[in-house]
């Protein structure tokens, strides 16, 4: 891309000694070019195929988290100043029109136990929870747990669960390029439907809850909804594309704060999110034991807070509001 009065591009070399094109929008913030996915030393696979046993139990594929060479100083800074955009610029701008407060419970990835044990437990007081599936995962093992298959999705499905979009081959956005998200969501999507015709996909959650602006530019135009990781309660003017949640995991999440949430919620008739992965006596870091998910579900059924999908409060509970300047821009 040449430069022009809207960005300006500069050659930098990453640690691997590939030459790598970042460019400065005025509309989508500090973008690094996209290079073939298994070919950057900043691009690990997030996926992969490595098999092996852990704890006596085997996995056959790793999923995680991107890890960026030090030495990589230009690219580093502009991913961070792209993320920081993307949390502070709203996109996805409208108000909650809920008069009562509201909760909805979500699971990424998404754990066998998440559906085996979760499902059950909210079913138990009638809610309904969304899982945000990336469908390369299916069935397969990774050293934290078992992931559902084909039949537990089509299964939620049929019992009123929202299935969501978590990206095909949970690849982070912030590495992927316009051309790349976009197959990621189309695939996610397909996959999907071939499952169920009935399951129409329309909200993401960030996989690693990692974001860049000018992906959540895109993903605006892809998708209904954006869940973030940032912690906090949906209140008065949100941001669709990167909604606030909660992480609902033993490691992260006392009991008396969990207390103090749904207090919160109900004080301002907000909208909280929950999210985990697993439902286990020994959870995963990213997860939450039984009696912690059940603390959770007591805690709104007996301070009378409705039990929604993400869907649900999109249709019923936020009301639009002209779309920022960026997404006019874009």
């Amino acid at each position: 891309m040449a430069p022009n009065a809207r960005s300006l591009g500069v050659e930098t070399p990453d640690a691997g000694g590939a030459r790598r094109l970042a460019r400065f929008s005025l509309i989508g913030g500090w973008e690094i070019r996209a290079v073939p996915y298994r070919e950057c030393a900043e691009r690990p696979n997030l996926l992969s195929d490595e098999r092996g046993t852990l704890d006596g139990a085997q996995y056959d594929c790793v999923v995680a988290p991107p890890q960026y060479p030090r030495s990589a100083l230009f690219s580093n800074l502009a991913r961070r100043i792209s993320n920081r955009l993307a949390i502070h610029v709203p996109v996805g701008l409208g108000r909650l029109a809920n008069e009562t407060p509201i909760v909805s419970f979500t699971f990424d990835d998404v754990p066998e136990s998440a559906h085996s044990r979760g499902a059950v437990m909210l079913e138990k007081v009638e809610g309904r929870a969304t899982y945000y599936v990336s469908t390369a995962l299916l069935g397969r093992r990774t050293r934290e747990w078992t992931l559902i298959d084909r039949d537990a999705v089509a299964d939620l499905d049929r019992r009123g669960h929202e299935i969501g979009l978590h990206t095909h081959r949970h690849r982070a956005v912030n590495l992927l390029s316009k051309e790349e998200l976009f197959r990621e969501i189309e695939e996610n999507r397909a996959a999907l439907r071939d499952i169920s015709p009935s399951i129409d996909a329309r909200n993401f959650a960030y996989p690693f809850g990692f974001a860049a602006f000018p992906r959540k530019l895109q993903l605006a135009r892809l998708t209904s909804s954006s869940r973030s990781v940032r912690r906090g309660v949906n209140v008065g003017s949100i941001d669709a594309h990167y909604l606030k949640c909660v992480e609902l995991t033993d490691t992260r999440l006392s009991p008396a704060e969990l207390e103090r949430f749904l207090d919160a919620v109900v004080a301002k008739s907000g909208w909280l999110i929950f999210v985990s992965h697993d439902v286990s006596t020994s959870p995963s870091p990213y997860g939450c034991s039984p009696s912690l998910l059940q603390q959770a579900l007591d805690g709104v059924v007996a301070r009378g807070v409705k039990i929604v999908t993400v869907a649900e409060a999109l249709r019923k509970g936020v009301s639009a509001q002209p779309a920022c300047a960026a997404v006019a821009a874009s």
